[in-house]
């Protein structure tokens, strides 16, 4: 075979490894049976961190998705700027008052 065993992650960018935990996982499993353990580990450092990309990812875009639709429908015409003020204080506010 000429490649491609592993999805081509060798190619890969962050974006389409995001979604390629099985692939990696097995990259680090066969790294381990040709005896390099440390690379292996390396290897599942990454899948860990990539993990934790995805994680804090989703509870930032909780926050930023309020954000942003004040600020499309502003743009669209949907909100006046009075209106997107106090949403958005409102969204400031909660943020310091340490609610996310």
């Amino acid at each position: 075979m000429s490649g491609g065993s592993y999805d081509y992650i060798c190619f890969s960018e962050l974006r389409d490894l995001l979604w390629k935990d099985e692939t990696i996982s097995s990259m680090a499993n066969r790294l381990i049976e040709l005896g390099y353990e440390s690379l292996a580990k390396e290897t599942l450092e990454y899948l860990h961190f990539i993990k934790r990309v995805r994680t804090e990812s989703g509870v930032m875009m909780k926050r930023l998705s309020k954000i942003w639709k004040v600020v499309e429908w502003l743009d669209s015409g949907d909100y006046g700027l009075d209106t997107v003020k106090k949403i958005l204080d409102d969204i400031k506010k909660e943020k310091t008052n340490g609610k996310k």
